[in-house]
């Protein structure tokens, strides 16, 4: 067995009016713990543009799938 991992994440990241990352929580996935875990941290330190409504920075979210794979040139 390796330890390689196929699969996705699909994530919800909440992102402050600063652009900042609030939270980041997992909507669905096939995938370890170990890489969740890995993705939450990433997208968490993340900075984003803040979403805008009348040109004023707001509070947002988004969904987004992070998928994982095994280098293609080897498999």
């Amino acid at each position: 067995a390796n330890n390689q991992q196929n699969g996705s994440v699909t994530l919800r990241i909440f992102i402050a009016d600063t652009g900042d990352v609030d939270q980041v929580v997992v909507e669905a996935s096939d995938l370890s713990m170990a890489f969740q875990d890995y993705a939450v941290q990433t997208f968490s330190q993340v900075r984003f543009s803040p979403g805008k409504i009348h040109d004023l920075p707001v509070r947002s979210q988004m969904r987004l799938e992070v998928t994982f794979q095994a280098d293609p040139l080897t498999d």
